[in-house]
């Protein structure tokens, strides 16, 4: 095959990709302005007292769960549902996590669906109303390193608003809007991520367009060659 119909070739094969990844890029640049609207946590600041619970009890308590051996990596006093709770993760594999009320010390292996639908509120607002919850033992965020246990929240405001949480620390995993959803598929159409072939197929793009830049300057160079040829036979 000759130089010039692989270069016009390639060009061809190439072309819906670089479409692709033209249009879909001047979507996610101005993506504040079209589709992805913030979401700012709506929750009222509520001011942190002392906790009945000393810090204590919940290194005696989360040992007990997880194991003498096992080293506490992190623990954070937090707000959830507007009731202070403490946050614990172990390091080591597995990442676990407890979550302890810190008022009573109760362990709380998972929170219930209306401390989750009370959580999810504060990011739709009083006017949005619940119009689905589902539980779900493993969502994986997008980028996210591992699936957890959540409650899936639908709400019936205008933006079908849904809100994934946490059920052992009580996290917002993931908010999606319209606008978002729209914005996950722009991002996965530009980075080619379908059914993880997000690396493979950059890759192959990747080469296909260097390819086509060396083919492009080899004829480039050798179509100059060929014109100083003919002025010289002139």
């Amino acid at each position: 095959m000759k130089a010039r119909t692989f270069h016009r070739l390639l060009g061809l094969a190439l072309f819906a990709f670089i479409l692709n990844a033209s249009v879909t890029g001047v979507l996610r640049a101005n993506a504040k302005w079209l589709y992805w609207k913030d979401r700012p946590f709506r929750q009222k600041p509520v001011a942190l007292t002392a906790p009945s619970v000393g810090i204590g009890l919940v290194f005696e308590v989360s040992q007990e769960v997880f194991g003498p051996e096992t080293r506490i990596g992190r623990v954070e006093l937090k707000l959830l549902a507007q009731k202070p709770f403490y946050l614990v993760a172990a390091d080591g594999p597995g990442k676990k996590v407890l979550l302890v009320d810190a008022t009573s010390g109760q362990i709380i292996p998972r929170i219930d669906p209306e401390m989750a639908v009370q959580i999810a509120k504060s990011f739709v607002g009083e006017q949005g109303h619940v119009d689905q919850i589902e539980e779900i033992a493993a969502f994986r965020a997008r980028k996210a390193s591992e699936a957890r246990p959540v409650y899936r929240i639908l709400f019936d405001d205008p933006t079908r608003t849904e809100v994934f949480v946490d059920q052992r620390t009580g996290e917002s995993v993931s908010i999606l809007d319209r606008g978002r959803r729209f914005g996950l598929w722009v991002a996965r159409f530009h980075e080619l991520d379908f059914s993880g072939m997000s690396q493979i197929a950059l890759t192959l793009l990747g080469l296909g367009l260097c390819a086509l830049t060396l083919v492009g300057v080899r004829l480039g160079l050798g179509g100059k060659k060929t014109r100083n040829t003919q002025e010289v036979l002139k």
